[in-house]
């Protein structure tokens, strides 16, 4: 959704090749390193040689292990939020394509992804190498990867590390698998004299993954950390207090008579809960953010997660923004990131 014109995204290509309209206009078509076309051009392809897991409920981190040769090909453009594009051939010999979020730069030869059970109700060539990816217990199983492409950028099209001159604060939300998108940016940002603040939606919180990372930084005060819990909270330990923050901001969105109607519990039972992408927008109205003086004018907010979260946090965002319409909009563009 936010491929800029002059991009070699391949369906920003596919759309506007044969555009005769557009064509007239005196525009023509980009060409594209191979590469960035994923699955359809094989030439960067690289084998995986190994995979290897750690199980923690539905998810798996997942440790890729190629040629430490080819990994410098593959890791050339890396930049917080890049995109590792997993392949195989289906039974037909047509390349599929998975992407996922790197977890960040690993030792040399090893790739690190996070990933969970593929989404239902989809077509299976959507989800097939999802699958694939999960059915693997040790390797090669067939797989492949593209050099890594893409990162965290704004509206503006500026990349997260270029993007933070005005800023003073960094809120991460995320769900799900989204999280090793998030260690990627963190380990980035934790040099930088910036506060940071992590807003993350989990089932139960006993899987939750890099768990020594979030102790570690917690404990150190490198971050603060919010955890909004829609199942067990057991197993909690050093992190009890990242759950009390996200039960707080419940109660907040409950009783708080400054609270948008977007950001309160969807369902008015006692037992409603907020979800990640409520709890960012609420935390800087009546949370950690507010306490602070953060504003939307001087933090960068990073999205990654599903669908859901990245459609609706710039909306409910600007539902708690403070400024006027317009001022609000400008600096979600400036301000908001993602990789997608």
């Amino acid at each position: 959704r936010h491929s800029r014109p002059d991009s070699c995204d391949a369906a920003v290509q596919a759309r506007y090749r044969q555009d005769a309209k557009v064509l007239s206009s005196g525009l023509g078509a980009l060409e594209c390193p191979c590469n960035w076309f994923g699955s359809d051009c094989q030439d960067d392809w690289v084998p995986v040689q190994q995979v290897q897991k750690e199980v923690l409920g539905d998810f798996e981190m997942t440790y890729l292990t190629i040629d430490k040769k080819a990994w410098r090909k593959v890791m050339k453009d890396y930049r917080p939020g890049s995109i590792l594009r997993v392949q195989h051939l289906d039974q037909n010999g047509i390349p599929r394509e998975q992407p996922y979020a790197l977890a960040g730069k690993s030792e040399e030869g090893v790739l690190e992804i996070l990933t969970g059970p593929p989404p239902e109700g989809l077509r299976e060539v959507v989800v097939e190498v999802a699958h694939a990816v999960r059915r693997c217990a040790t390797g090669p199983c067939g797989l492949f990867v593209n050099p890594v492409i893409s990162g965290f950028f704004n509206g503006r099209y500026s990349f997260l590390m270029d993007g933070l001159q005005s800023v003073k604060q960094v809120a991460i939300v995320s769900s799900g698998v989204g999280l090793s998108g998030v260690k990627a940016a963190i380990t980035e940002l934790l040099p930088k004299d910036l506060g940071i603040h992590v807003f993350y939606g989990i089932r139960d919180l006993i899987n939750l993954p890099y768990l020594n990372f979030w102790q570690n930084l917690v404990a150190q005060k490198r971050l603060t950390f919010t955890l909004l819990v829609s199942g067990s909270s057991s197993g909690a330990g050093d992190l009890q207090d990242a759950v009390q923050k996200g039960v707080a901001l419940l109660e907040a969105a409950r009783s708080k008579s400054n609270v948008p109607e977007p950001l309160r519990p969807r369902n008015k039972s006692k037992s409603g809960k907020i979800y990640a992408q409520q709890a960012i927008a609420l935390d800087f109205l009546a949370g950690g953010l507010a306490e602070v003086g953060a504003t939307l004018e001087d933090t960068a907010v990073i999205i990654c997660g599903r669908n859901e979260l990245l459609i609706e946090t710039p909306r409910l965002l600007q539902a708690g923004c403070q400024l006027d319409s317009a001022s609000c909009e400008a600096l979600i563009q400036a301000h908001v990131f993602t990789n997608i």
